[in-house]
């Protein structure tokens, strides 16, 4: 086996970190920060070869080695008798379902990252809606979040530890007056930033810097009028609508993220349906997770495995339609994916459920590095991630 794919995607990588054109006095900051994602992307490299050749060795020993039950003429054992003998859970997990519920990750993959390469940072904790499934359980009396020299401190910080992108959530990012300044130091520090908002609050003076920035922006919308509406409150849906009709007349690349929940189980081909009408470049499939207001509710709220499985079985037929479908779609990867940062600085390693989320220090006081390495994701997965985020729309 040859190892031109991944070097491939790294060769992708490099080639698009700076896809929007730099003034001449930033280029040799501009490589600086390149050698740094190189020297990222070449341990990434590495690691993955490792895996591959332990792969490769462990199916050469299965060739080498067949199973000696076989070899005597003997049947396999069928699942009825390992279902008997308790080998097999009576309600078995579906592969792509499974680091969303599972405790132990760890024997998923070997590679080991140095660093995460992405975090996903709540900027503040305040919101103007009320949204029933909201994992941060927002309002408008909730945490407004750091002051922008300390928010600029942990950009710094990200930085510093080898993070190559910020996805800044909320609540509600643009209720902060100084959202612009610390983008555009993030921007400064050589960083990529996402942001996700209702998009309700969007401007065309704020498209406009947003697009000179080279920001990409995730939309939260969760079905047809009716639909998102029931969920996210009156007049949501026509306020998302502006929002992205802005984005996408300034050319910036714009996904909507789509939270799946019993009350809006079948929403899937409207919203591909309304994508490719307001020409984003994708939908982000999330089904919801038991956080926040949505634990309190998460019998009524949170999909079961079984509809889990269907949501995921949707999502590939539609992908298999058409070329665009495929290209719009896709699926939230797994339930320990992302590192979250909290409004106040804390470190969690995240899981589905509020239970499954664990702090382990406050990136002012503790190394990123060494927290990444006890946090329980699977570092396959988080590469899975990174690479399939929407910077590819750049």
């Amino acid at each position: 086996m040859e190892f031109h794919i991944v070097n491939d995607l790294r060769l992708w990588y490099i080639l698009n970190m700076n896809a929007y054109e730099s003034t001449p006095e930033a280029e040799d900051e501009d490589r600086n920060v390149l050698a740094q994602r190189i020297d990222t992307l070449d341990s990434v490299v590495h690691n993955l070869q490792q895996t591959i050749e332990e792969l490769r060795g462990r199916l050469q020993r299965k060739i080498d080695e067949p199973d000696q039950t076989l070899l005597a003429g003997n049947s396999p054992p069928s699942r009825d008798s390992l279902l008997e003998e308790q080998a097999l859970p009576k309600d078995p997990i579906p592969r792509e379902m499974q680091l969303a519920y599972e405790q132990d990750t760890s024997r998923y993959s070997k590679l080991v990252l140095p660093t995460p390469l992405s975090v996903c940072y709540a900027i503040l904790d305040c919101c103007d809606r009320h949204c029933l499934h909201c994992m941060s359980a927002s309002n408008e009396r909730s945490d407004t979040g750091l002051p922008t020299s300390q928010v600029q401190s942990l950009f710094e910080i990200f930085k510093e530890a080898g993070v190559l992108r910020i996805d800044i959530v909320g609540g509600e990012p643009f209720l902060r007056d100084d959202l612009f300044t610390l983008l555009r130091y993030a921007a400064q520090l050589g960083l990529e930033v996402t942001v996700t908002t209702h998009g309700g609050l969007i401007t065309e003076s704020h498209a406009k810097t947003l697009a000179s920035l080279g920001i990409i922006v995730q939309v939260s919308l969760d079905g047809p009028r009716a639909a998102n509406d029931r969920l996210r409150g009156q007049g949501s849906f026509d306020a998302a609508i502006r929002g992205i009709r802005l984005l996408v007349s300034h050319s910036i690349p714009t996904r909507i993220s789509c939270t799946i929940q019993q009350a809006n189980f079948g929403v899937l081909g409207d919203m591909l349906k309304l994508a490719k009408e307001e020409h984003v470049k994708g939908i982000y499939v999330n089904p919801v997770c038991a956080q926040g207001r949505a634990d309190l509710l998460r019998d009524d709220i949170c999909l079961n495995r079984e509809q889990e499985f269907a949501l995921r079985q949707q999502v590939a037929e539609y992908s298999m339609q058409s070329t665009d479908n495929a290209k719009l779609l896709e699926m939230k990867k797994a339930g320990r994916a992302a590192v979250f940062i909290s409004a106040s600085g804390d470190y969690v390693s995240q899981g589905w459920a509020e239970e499954d989320c664990v702090r382990l220090g406050n990136v002012f006081t503790d190394s990123i590095r060494e927290m990444w390495q006890r946090t329980n994701i699977d570092h396959a997965v988080h590469l899975m991630q990174y690479l399939q985020h929407p910077l590819v729309y750049k």
